[in-house]
């Protein structure tokens, strides 16, 4: 994934159930980032903003499917 791009959840997250985020809401990549020791099965996490919802922090990437392609910013997680 990279910074700018547009997601869409892909299963329902328990911090997108606790901020009331609609399962066909779309959210903007603010950055993409890997964890190198604490989790091991999920290392690469991103911050998503949802906008009138508020942003996910450290979320893990697998959980989006990115809806646009053309985004600026550079490739850091390989796995979504």
């Amino acid at each position: 994934m990279k910074a700018g791009q547009i997601v869409q959840l892909k299963a329902a997250v328990r911090a997108a159930q606790h901020m009331a985020i609609p399962p066909d809401a779309e959210g903007t990549v603010l950055c993409c980032y890997r964890l190198l020791q604490r989790y091991p099965r999920h290392p690469d996490r991103v911050d998503v903003e949802f906008k009138g919802y508020g942003v996910l922090w450290g979320e893990a990437s697998d959980l989006f499917e990115i809806k646009t392609q053309d985004a600026a910013g550079e490739n850091i997680c390989k796995n979504a």
